[in-house]
């Protein structure tokens, strides 16, 4: 079943000029293109290391605060001044004046709505968690509020998190799957094979339509 998954994945990157295996700039302006032609792309970023070549690209084009909204999808319930922070890493790495960027912490805080991602970019925990939805936690240990979902203390740091949901990432145009390295994608592998959509990332990768995996 993953070899299927994972050749329906190396096709769908193939037809933006780009192989599976790796990122390139000019992959990334394809995936952009691909998505319209409108004023604003509205982009989520999870935390850790899966957005940084993402960033790199970002940061070489122009008039990026006119371009796009951002959204941090996941965020731990620390300072945005903490490392431990997604949204204060995020405001780090691209080092911009003036972007649009809102958290999942705000939004639950708002017990708001959030506008359909356009593009969603996330990795992949060990566990097969994505963003901060965890496959050891049951639908009644979140809270909901909105679009957002807070989690009891879970993770490493063990803090309460904000996240948003599995429809709302469902919801998206696209998403690209950001694995680190032969390991993560053998765990993929091994995820996909049991078919049991309790892992949160077996659940996106069944249902949803438009899933890039790039191995970094």
């Amino acid at each position: 079943m993953f070899e299927q998954a994972l050749e329906m994945k190396r096709r769908e990157a193939s037809s933006f000029g780009a192989d599976i295996t790796g990122y390139s700039d000019r992959w990334f302006k394809q995936v952009l293109s691909s998505l319209g032609d409108q004023d604003r792309l509205h982009v989520g970023f999870a935390g850790g290391e899966s957005p940084d070549r993402f960033i790199r690209f970002l940061k070489k084009q122009q008039n990026i605060s006119s371009k796009f909204n951002f959204f941090i999808i996941d965020e731990r319930a620390v300072p945005f001044e903490s490392k431990e922070s997604n949204t204060g890493q995020f405001i780090r790495k691209m080092n911009t004046p003036s972007i649009s960027l809102e958290s999942a912490m705000s939004l639950y805080e708002a017990g708001a709505r959030l506008e359909a991602l356009d593009l969603v970019i996330l990795g992949i925990g060990e566990d097969g968690h994505v963003a901060s939805l965890f496959p050891t936690l049951s639908d009644d240990d979140y809270k909901h509020s909105g679009d957002v979902v807070k989690t009891p203390k879970v993770g490493v740091p063990e803090v309460e998190r904000y996240s948003l949901s599995m429809e709302s990432l469902l919801s998206a145009r696209k998403i690209i799957l950001s694995v680190r390295g032969g390991k993560k994608l053998q765990l993929l592998k091994e995820f996909i094979d049991t078919s049991d959509e309790k892992i949160p990332v077996v659940k996106l990768m069944m249902n949803h339509q438009s899933i890039s995996i790039c191995k970094v």
